[in-house]
């Protein structure tokens, strides 16, 4: 049992702002960023939609020494994701209760909200042009107080001081409070050591490869260890393709990236990777690829690709029980932004090769234009290799001498 950190505001209780955070951040989207640094997943209320990975919401990604860095790629992405449900405890209801944006500015929390967010103005202009007056739209973002407090340092110094307690980097749950002098108050809830913190060794990336031979070269937007992969299968799901199909079909290719995780990874030296749109485990097919963790849990490489016209983007859920799922399976993390300048993302050379979808599952046939399977052949040998140090992955098709 443990006591619930907040303030009474009316007929609601809850904490100003609540989160996780790790001391050691291992999905550094920047160069500026240090991964000793830490990073925390920070929201509004109750932080339950920190903790929990929510469908159709988004908690803010925060680097502790790079606060005001998006870790989103498109300009307009902080209005877009970001948090828009509040969990609160209703003293009214005597139970848990979520209420989204405009309800806590109807209920007298725009105090609260002040804190935390800022006025979309923007949106607020478009409302009113379509007649509905005296609506404020809010952003949450916590602009205020990363650019006004000390908080993130503050954070820095808390968690780096458990850690060097533990001597291992730590995992933390947090809250915020405002204290009747006006200062944040940061409780401690729970900590444990991080058990995603591997101690191997640095690998040397690969230079000099032909840029057209090149899959994927990422700098930072990836969470996992140091790997040099041979890639086995590479399972690829067209994005352009899956977006167009029905709810329930997109439920179906679920089932059957299952089927195929499970089938494939019976030779436990496999090394496959996964790609697809939006989130993986989603219970929200709009939003990715609804599976099961079992479902994936052979996978050695899951890549996220952002879709932004269909309205999926990655979402790496630190301290949420998918992340522990993923830091527990040792399964490599990508975030795949196609339009950020740094990023290379050629998945042309996966669409080129050979499916052999209907080769190794006939049944699946129908879905070839949505899922696309290739296999490491003579001349189709794949490598993947990432470095934390650097913060580096590269994946690229070997070149083969001919006979």
């Amino acid at each position: 049992v443990q006591r619930v950190s907040g303030v009474n505001r009316g007929l609601s209780f809850f904490p100003l702002m609540a989160g996780v955070g790790h001391s050691v951040n291992l999905y550094t989207w920047h160069n500026k960023m240090r991964p000793d640094a830490g990073v925390i997943r920070l929201v509004y209320g109750l932080g339950t939609r920190a903790v929990d990975r929510v469908e159709g919401d988004y908690p803010r990604l925060i680097a502790l020494d790079q606060p005001q860095l998006s870790s989103l790629a498109q300009g307009d992405g902080d209005n877009r994701y970001s948090q828009q449900y509040i969990d609160i405890l209703s003293l009214k209801e005597n139970g848990l209760t979520t209420i989204n944006l405009s309800e806590a500015a109807d209920q007298a929390m725009t105090c609260q909200l002040q804190e935390v967010a800022d006025i979309d103005w923007a949106e607020t202009k478009r409302l009113q042009e379509m007649g509905i007056k005296n609506k404020t739209k809010w952003m949450i973002n916590f602009r205020k107080i990363f650019s006004e407090t000390s908080t993130a340092d503050d954070l820095q110094m808390i968690m780096k001081c458990i850690e060097t307690a533990y001597e291992h980097p730590v995992d933390i749950e947090f809250t915020i409070n405002k204290g009747s002098d006006s200062s944040l108050m940061i409780n401690i809830l729970q900590c444990r050591p991080l058990q995603s913190i591997k101690n191997n060794d640095q690998i040397a990336i690969p230079q000099n490869i032909d840029y057209n031979n090149i899959i994927l070269k990422l700098e930072s937007s990836f969470m996992g260890s140091n790997v040099l992969y041979d890639i086995d299968y590479v399972i690829y799901i067209f994005p352009e393709n899956y977006a167009r199909l029905a709810e329930q079909d997109r439920y179906q290719i679920a089932r059957i990236i299952g089927r195929m995780n499970s089938m494939l990874g019976e030779d436990q030296d496999a090394v496959i990777v996964l790609l697809g749109p939006g989130r993986w485990g989603t219970t929200t097919p709009s939003l990715g690829i609804p599976v099961q963790f079992s479902e994936i849990s052979n996978i050695k490489v899951l890549g996220e690709i952002s879709y932004v016209s269909a309205g999926m983007t990655p979402e790496l859920s630190y301290g949420s029980h998918f992340f522990q799922d993923l830091v527990e399976a040792n399964i490599l993390y990508m975030a795949i932004y196609p339009d950020k300048s740094q990023i290379i993302f050629n998945d042309q050379m996966i669409r080129s090769d050979t499916n052999i979808l209907s080769k190794l599952f006939p049944q699946y046939k129908q879905w070839e234009s949505v899922i696309h399977v290739s296999k490491r052949q003579e001349d189709n040998i794949l490598e993947l290799y990432s470095d934390l140090k650097s913060r580096t992955l590269l994946f690229f098709k070997k070149q083969t001498r001919k006979n």
